[in-house]
């Protein structure tokens, strides 16, 4: 769980905002992270 919050917040720094994650398709996202976005 904390390497996808480094990785969902690393990638929210470089957009400048949290708004461009909500819209990732799954294929966006890294595989071991899945589970995860699924509960968020």
């Amino acid at each position: 769980m904390i390497d996808y919050k480094v990785w969902y917040y690393t990638k929210a720094k470089e957009a400048g905002t949290t708004a461009v994650l909500a819209g990732l398709s799954d294929s966006e996202v890294p595989e071991k992270f899945l589970k995860f976005c699924k509960k968020s």
